[in-house]
């Protein structure tokens, strides 16, 4: 098994997924993101991980417990009641956790851009709390048509939450707000070298 987790740490992983247009690759050895410093970081992203990390042990618990507690419970209720209220426990734990896995699914946690700023890379959190890398060109971003709720951008079709307030990347913080700063600093100078 360790020799089989030594090869796959190897080798890169290439998924495809046809039916969203995008590759998600996931490199485990040398990788042009491994040495880059995060461009954007979100300021939840602890909040995030813990409220996370919370949601998926208590449904953890939930699922294992529940069983536990319909086996050794009171013995004068009916098993059929057990199992009934068993099932209720566990199906209100396990929609919180995906609940709550829909809204964060598009929280974005870093962002990286190589050193052209002709490639992208954010991160997010898969269900299980552990961190999906998608890589994008500016070609695959596109701004929302109206507003959305969690979320200011769309890459890949996929709508992402991306906190413009703390991007410090000029690039990036045009993909995200659809502003063109070039030329609203030369609009700017230029009223600037007009007045009297």
């Amino acid at each position: 098994m360790a020799a089989i987790n030594r090869a796959l740490q190897r080798i890169s992983i290439t998924l495809k997924f046809p039916q969203f247009n995008t590759t998600i690759r996931r490199s485990y050895s040398s990788n042009q993101w491994n040495n880059s410093q995060p461009i954007y970081q979100g300021p939840l992203a602890t909040s995030v991980k813990l409220l996370k990390i919370f949601s998926l042990s208590t449904c953890a618990a939930t699922v294992v417990g529940t069983p536990i507690l319909i086996a050794y419970g009171k013995k004068n209720i009916p098993v059929k009641s057990k199992i009934i209220i068993a099932s209720a426990l566990i199906s209100v734990s396990v929609a919180t956790t995906v609940l709550l896995h829909w809204f964060s699914k598009r929280y974005v946690l870093q962002a990286y851009c190589n050193p052209t700023a002709t490639k992208y890379m954010l991160e997010t959190y898969t269900l299980f709390a552990r961190r999906k890398r998608i890589e994008f060109t500016p070609n695959d971003v596109k701004l929302p048509k109206a507003d959305r709720m969690f979320s200011n951008v769309i890459v890949f079709d996929k709508p992402y939450l991306f906190h413009a307030e703390v991007i410090h990347h000029r690039e990036l913080l045009m993909l995200v707000t659809g502003f063109n700063f070039s030329e609203l600093e030369q609009e700017f100078s230029n009223r600037k070298d007009h007045k009297p």
